[in-house]
């Protein structure tokens, strides 16, 4: 059962509080959410949906042990009911309760096994236990129930990009903003899919947009200053010849070792020094570059630091 349907058993100023309290928490006005939900509480104390409105306002603020406590209240007067217990297997997540917390996401989706985003929260929740591939098989279910999610492609995107799947991380990133434009993580995940890509400067842009929209945001500030590094010239070869190495078996591994066989092929061969010569002198310049690049751009930044 959605939340909205638990409205229905309420009285009318119970009903009218749950879509105040909806309303401010979907515009992230959390206080006045959990100000709603309480004034609504006075008239109906045992209105699971109002219990889980206050739970969100809650949930808005990181204040998971007072989410937990409403969350279990709603679930003693209505244990069947779907949001509540989805809502506090993610609640349990973040308290590091992981069994708990898969144990409540599982019977949410006993009760209603066709909602795609109770889908999308398991995959999160396998996420952070460390069971990607298991999170990519969920996320790809709920994208199958709800072609039109935008949190499974925002999801999709990034396990793409840990594959270094460039083409499809861009792809699942473009569709997840396409669909929720004005969506923080969907900019993120954008942005992380082109710095893979090697986009840096396009990234870059992206995620300067999205701190117009969110300037507080502090995990949007640290990719945009990781993306802004990407850029600066005195980093911005380091940066791509990682992009390219990422996606060869043994990564930066590879060219040295094929360097080092043409180096012992140009001594048995007797290949003519002044060709191969500049050639060995030229990449080992490169190889000392790559190996400093991060000190040398951490420096530049000190001296010319970034401009949001």
């Amino acid at each position: 059962m959605r939340a909205e349907e638990s409205v229905g058993r309420e009285s009318d100023p119970a009903a009218r509080a749950f879509e105040l309290a909806a309303s401010w928490n979907d515009a992230e006005q959390y206080e006045r959410a959990e100000k709603a939900a309480t004034e609504g509480l006075a008239h109906a104390p045992q209105a699971p949906g109002l219990l889980l409105q206050r739970a969100r306002s809650n949930v808005g603020r990181q204040r998971w042990r007072r989410a937990a406590e409403d969350l279990h209240s709603a679930l003693a007067i209505d244990p069947e009911y779907a949001p509540a217990l989805l809502m506090l297997g993610v609640v349990q997540s973040q308290l590091a309760r992981y069994v708990d917390a898969e144990q409540h996401i599982l019977e949410a989706l006993r009760i209603d096994p066709t909602w795609s985003y109770a889908y999308v929260a398991y995959g999160d929740l396998m996420s952070r236990t460390g069971h990607d591939a298991k999170a990519a098989r969920l996320w790809r279910k709920a994208l199958e129930l709800d072609p039109q999610s935008a949190e499974a492609h925002q999801r999709l995107a990034l396990a793409h990009v840990e594959e270094n799947d460039t083409a499809r991380a861009v792809a699942h990133a473009r569709k997840g903003l396409e669909l929720d434009p004005g969506d923080i993580a969907g900019s993120a995940s954008l942005a992380a899919s082109l710095l893979t890509s090697g986009r840096a400067f396009r990234a870059r842009q992206v995620l300067r947009e999205a701190l117009s929209v969110d300037p507080s945001n502090a995990q949007l500030e640290e990719a945009w200053l990781e993306a802004d590094r990407c850029c600066r010239w005195i980093y911005f070869p380091a940066y791509l010849f990682d992009v390219v190495t990422r996606r060869l078996p043994g990564k930066q591994f590879l060219p040295w070792a094929v360097f080092v066989g043409l180096s012992m092929v140009a001594r048995q061969q007797e290949w003519d020094w002044r060709y191969w010569g500049p050639i060995s002198i030229a990449y080992v310049a490169f190889c000392i570059y790559t190996w400093i690049a991060s000190w040398l751009v951490g420096l530049w930044i000190k001296l010319v630091p970034p401009k949001f």
